[in-house]
C-alpha cells in the first residue's frame, strides 16, 4: 500500500499480510490486512495498491490521530 498525503506530498508504505487470496487474473474479491506506519502525516491522503510495479486506482482517505 503506498499513501501519499495531499498537502505535503510525503509518501509511505504500509506493509500487507494475511492476504484472503494470492492468485492473479481473477474477477474474485479479494482483501489483504495493511499496518499503518506510525511516522504517517494525518489528514487528506490518497491511498493505492501497487502490485508488482503497478498501481490501483487512487481511493481519497483521512489519516487521523490514534487515541
Amino acid at each position: 500500500m503506498r499513501i501519499t498525503n495531499v498537502a505535503s506530498g510525503a509518501v509511505v508504505y504500509a506493509r500487507t499480510h494475511n492476504h484472503s487470496y494470492m492468485g492473479i487474473g481473477s474477477n474474485r474479491r479479494v482483501s489483504t490486512l495493511f499496518d499503518v506506519p506510525s511516522t504517517i502525516g494525518t489528514g487528506a491522503s490518497t491511498l493505492v495498491v501497487v502490485t508488482n510495479g503497478i498501481a490501483s486506482q487512487a481511493t481519497s482517505v483521512t489519516i487521523q490521530a490514534s487515541k
